[in-house]
C-alpha cells in the first residue's frame, strides 16, 4: 500500500518547524501546494519506513537556483548516515533531477543525474522509482535516467525535510505539490497515470 495521502502532514508526521513555509493554494481534493524559498523548509518528526524498495512523486517549480543543489526532500537517520535525497543539480551545464542513497555512515552518497533538463518557472512532474537493485528518474512520466544503487533496507528515518536538505542547506526556491512516498515501485504507466490525475492547481 502506498503513502498516498494528499496531505505533506500525514506523509512525514508531524511537522515540528515550518520555516516560513507558505500554503499558496489547496485544490477541491485538498492537495496542498506549499511555496519554498531561499530560507523556508518544512521539518517533520519521525514516521518515514521504508523496506527495500519505494517511489516518490511530486509536482515542482523551480524559481531560482542559486546554489549547487536545490533540495526537494532528505531523509534520513542523520547527515549522511542512511539518507535518501532528491534534488535539482547543476551538471552537465543543465538543471537535473537527480537523487542520492547514503548508506550508513559512509559519507557522501551514490548519485544520479537526468539527462531531461528542468526548466526555470515551469511546473513538472518528477519521479525516483528504486526496486531494490536499480534507481530510475522520471520526468513527466518518461524515464530520465538509472542506475545500480544499493540502499540498507529496514530502516525508520529519524529525520526528514522537505525544501532543503538535512544540514538545513540548499533550499529550494519554488513550488512542491502533491508529494507521495509509495512502498513500491511504480511503472511508467503508474507514473503517467498519476501525472494525468494530480495534474497541479496551484497556478502560479
Amino acid at each position: 500500500m502506498p503513502y498516498d495521502t494528499p496531505n505533506i502532514n500525514q506523509i512525514f508526521g508531524v511537522c515540528i518547524l515550518n520555516k516560513n513555509v507558505k500554503l499558496s493554494q489547496s485544490d477541491l481534493n485538498g492537495r496542498l501546494c506549499y511555496d519554498f524559498g531561499t530560507d523556508r523548509y518544512l521539518k517533520f518528526a519521525p514516521k518515514i519506513y521504508i523496506n527495500n524498495v519505494y517511489s516518490i512523486t511530486a509536482w515542482i517549480k523551480l524559481r531560482t537556483h542559486v546554489n549547487t543543489h536545490s533540495y526537494i526532500l532528505e531523509f534520513g537517520e542523520g547527515i549522511y548516515n542512511n539518507m535518501i535525497s532528491v534534488y535539482i543539480f547543476t551538471y552537465n551545464n543543465m538543471l537535473s533531477l537527480s537523487s542520492s542513497h547514503v548508506n550508513g555512515t559512509t559519507g557522501f552518497g551514490n548519485d544520479i543525474w537526468s539527462n531531461t533538463p528542468i526548466r526555470l518557472n515551469t511546473w513538472c512532474f518528477v519521479s525516483t522509482t528504486y526496486d531494490g537493485i536499480n534507481l530510475r528518474l522520471w520526468i513527466n512520466g518518461i524515464e530520465s535516467g538509472s542506475k545500480s544503487m544499493a540502499m540498507n533496507p529496514n530502516i525508520n528515518r529519524l529525520i526528514n525535510y522537505v525544501g532543503c536538505n538535512i544540514e538545513e542547506n540548499y533550499n529550494f526556491d519554488g513550488f512542491i505539490q502533491n508529494l507521495n512516498i509509495y512502498n513500491n515501485v511504480l511503472t511508467q504507466t503508474d507514473l503517467q497515470n498519476l501525472m494525468t490525475k494530480s495534474s497541479y492547481t496551484c497556478l502560479i
